[in-house]
């Protein structure tokens, strides 16, 4: 159908595309990881093109509430099934656009321009990291790492690190 739904733990995972894929479980996998190497019982799923888009949803097992594993993940499913959406656009250019849970949409050129919920989002200059606990602005800016009480920065552009205390 286009869909897969995953259940890991501290989270749900759906992965949508606008075009079915077979997912077989025994086929050989035709990207190892950079080692080369192939970890025991993975499998990898491909999806045909060359026109389509595909999207990935995530949420927390606490917005999920269920007695078992499978009952989160159904309720996860039905809610993705019923309210998310990826299609292609056909305007002429290369374009897609998803849907999440939450009536976000977010539509995209083929590395062109974006947008989410009609707002332009200049994707080169959004942060590689941004979080509570780490923060890098762009590829080229120093990654900054604290656990609330110790500031470490990385500038890999200087080669160094630096330490401070808040």
């Amino acid at each position: 159908t286009g869909r897969v739904f995953f259940h890991y733990p501290g989270v749900l995972i759906a992965i949508a595309s606008t075009k079915p894929f077979v997912w077989d479980r025994q086929a050989p996998i035709r990207m190892p990881n950079s080692s080369g190497a192939l970890p025991p019982g993975d499998s990898e799923f491909r999806i045909d093109g060359p026109t389509f888009a595909a999207t990935i949803e995530t949420a927390p097992l606490r917005e999920f509430p269920g007695a078992t594993p499978e009952d989160r993940l159904a309720a996860f499913r039905t809610a993705c099934v019923e309210k998310s959406s990826v299609e292609v656009l056909t305007d002429g250019l290369l374009k897609g656009r998803c849907t999440n849970r939450h009536g976000v949409a977010i539509e995209r050129t083929f590395a062109g321009a974006a947008t989410v919920n009609g707002a332009p989002v200049d994707f080169d200059r959004w942060p590689v990291a941004a979080s509570r606990w780490v923060n890098q602005a762009t590829p080229d800016a120093p990654l900054v790492v604290t656990d609330g009480t110790v500031v470490r920065t990385y500038d890999f552009g200087a080669w160094s690190i630096a330490e401070t205390t808040r």
